[in-house]
């Protein structure tokens, strides 16, 4: 797919300068048709998650965020779970691949997480939710990333209060947000 995408942007530039394009536009067009099925990819692991949270056991509601969520703070939704879980609402980052998970949550090296996966002391669902990803391994991975952080919060009941300033006022009044976390 994404070799596809370059070749056909590249092509297209081609064809747009009569055969006369510059090395600098070949690769600009190069450039841009990766960047388009990174973007396709990413849309579609955006409506897989959908998909996943609808048919999901423990979601009870999948909530978009606002638009400043999404840019500045990295959280492509919110989900509020089953109250029996006794969790607040909670930041989804979704992601196209086990490795895009690995790198958000730890770093290249292992060594630097995300700001907004440290800002929020890791309470943040990370999922892959591309390609590679299916309803069965979705719940897998979301069961997975619930007993983490169910652990931080235990371990540590303070991290709470990172996620309590970024929360939007419309879930912070949900049933879930009013439960205490134990």
């Amino acid at each position: 797919m994404f070799r596809e995408s370059r070749e056909t942007e590249m092509l297209n530039t081609l064809t747009e300068t009569q055969g006369l394009a510059t090395p600098n536009q070949i690769d600009d067009a190069s450039r841009r048709g990766n960047n388009k099925a990174i973007e396709r990819v990413g849309n579609k692991s955006e409506k897989n998650f959908g998909y996943y949270a609808s048919r999901s056991h423990v979601i009870r509601e999948a909530i978009n965020p606002n638009p400043i969520d999404d840019a500045k703070v990295a959280i492509d939704q919110w989900v509020l779970l089953k109250d029996v879980l006794h969790l607040p609402p909670l930041p989804v980052q979704i992601k196209s691949s086990p490795k895009d998970v690995n790198l958000f949550k730890y770093g290249e090296n292992g060594t630097k997480p995300h700001r907004a996966f440290t800002k929020l002391n890791g309470l943040m669902i990370v999922i892959n939710c591309g390609p590679s990803s299916d309803i069965k391994s979705f719940d897998q991975d979301l069961k997975s990333e619930i007993q983490r952080i169910r652990s931080i919060i235990h371990e540590n009941p303070a991290t709470i209060t990172n996620l309590e300033n970024i929360t939007p006022k419309r879930l912070k009044d949900s049933n879930s947000f009013k439960i205490r976390y134990n």
